[in-house]
Formats: structure tokens, C-alpha cells, sequence
């Protein structure tokens, strides 16, 4: 799993060789899961942008066709959102904004639904 942190390599074709080289060492059926931000959002930039500025380790936004290319030559299976286990329990969010109930993706599970609003 690597969650939230390829962002930090500048270099996509570093991160695909991360990716190639993790998965190489996996037997046959192992599944590999890769969150990362991504460029989609203003309010993603702008504070990626913030970061930067103020002297933290850049975090490299990429576009989603990008993160997908890490998965190139590996079968992806279906995508679907869920909620987490525990999903009664509230996010803790910034005053005035509205709590949400944890969801994660996962692949095909009766309990699939669309991504929250």
C-alpha cells in the first residue's frame, strides 16, 4: 500500500519504477493499492501551492490518467466506493463544515455505492 506518499518523488517515471518493482517482487494475485492527490481540485493546488511556498517538501499533484499509468500492465480490478469499517463514526472536519462518515474504494463488494456528495 502506498497511501499519500509517491507524491513526495518528483519524477512519474521513478514512480512507476516503484510501483514495477513492488509489484515484481509480489506473487501472483497480490493486489496493490495507491492513493495519492491529485491536480483535479483548485483547493487541492492552492494548498500544495501553500505548501511549497512555505518551505515544506513539495507534494507533487498529479492527474488521475497519471496515477493510473503506475498500473500499467497489471489488471485493475473494479472500482467501487463503500464505507470503511466504522463507518457510523464521523470524520472530524473544520468548524462549519459538514461531518462525513468514512468511505474508501474497494473492489466489487455488495455493499458498493456511489461516491459521497
Amino acid at each position: 500500500m502506498y497511501m499519500g506518499v509517491l507524491g513526495y518523488e518528483p519524477d512519474l517515471a521513478v514512480v512507476r519504477s516503484i510501483v514495477e518493482r513492488t509489484m515484481d517482487a509480489m506473487p501472483s494475485g497480490s493486489y496493490l493499492v495507491l492513493w495519492d492527490g491529485t491536480n483535479t481540485s483548485p483547493a487541492v493546488v492552492s494548498g500544495a501551492e501553500r505548501l511549497a511556498q512555505s518551505g515544506g517538501v513539495p507534494y507533487i499533484l498529479r492527474s488521475p490518467e497519471e496515477l493510473e499509468s503506475c498500473f500499467d500492465g497489471l489488471t485493475m480490478v473494479q472500482r467501487a466506493w463503500c464505507r470503511s469499517p466504522g463507518g457510523d463514526r464521523s470524520i472530524p472536519t473544520r468548524s462549519g463544515s459538514t461531518p462525513t462518515a468514512p468511505w474508501r474504494a474497494s473492489p466489487d463488494r455488495p455493499d458498493a455505492a456511489p461516491p459521497p456528495p
